[in-house]
């Protein structure tokens, strides 16, 4: 099976490496119960992102918890591919921090800012897990499963309950969960059964 895995806020925390940022550059905190945007004048937000994005910030972003044991399982019974919006000078920094961290993928595809729809045609993906639910949206009804990895809700009170999310979404409340739910896709006992243990 082909698995998609997208890298900000799937694979590596984004929201750490935020956190840090602000604090590091600006001393400032960054409050969870808001978007990150309605806290920071664009003058701070756009610079934050760009270097974030392009720079060894990447490969300072910790993994998700379970992230990296899920995809070691994972990668010895499918092909893994990481598929993110960046553009190809930032997405060098993704694959970079996925060779920092031992993993295996096919490969790391970037869209550009483009919708991720084409890329999971192309390759053919069985399911993309991806914590931006537009991103899923606009994936509903083609061959690929959406996949949501939701936070825990006090840590993003202001992410859209379960009631508002679209059916096709299968929501995803933790990595091992993912590999729960590609098992249920593949019928291998191998990727869901050690994932989840």
């Amino acid at each position: 099976m082909r698995i998609g895995i997208d890298f900000d806020g799937t694979l590596a925390s984004w929201g750490d490496a935020m956190a840090a940022y602000l604090d590091e550059r600006h001393g400032l905190p960054l409050a969870a119960d808001r978007h990150v945007q309605d806290q920071l004048p664009e003058d701070i937000f756009v610079p934050m992102v760009r270097e974030l994005m392009a720079s060894e910030w990447t490969l300072a972003m910790p993994p998700l918890p379970g992230a990296l044991d899920a995809m070691r399982l994972l990668s010895a019974e499918h092909e893994l591919y990481v598929v993110t919006a960046r553009h190809r000078h930032e997405a060098e920094w993704a694959a970079r921090w996925v060779d920092h961290h031992g993993l295996w993928v096919q490969e790391v595809v970037h869209t550009d800012r483009a919708p991720k729809s084409a890329a999971c045609r192309r390759l053919g993906l069985s399911v993309l897990l991806d914590d931006n639910l537009p991103v899923l949206a606009e994936i509903c009804g083609t061959a690929t499963v959406p996949a949501h990895l939701r936070p825990p809700p006090e840590a993003i009170p202001w992410m859209p309950t379960l009631d508002d999310i679209p059916a096709a979404i299968r929501p995803i409340e933790h990595w091992p969960h993912f590999g729960e739910l590609c098992r249920e896709l593949c019928g291998c006992e191998r990727c869901g059964a050690e994932a989840a243990g």
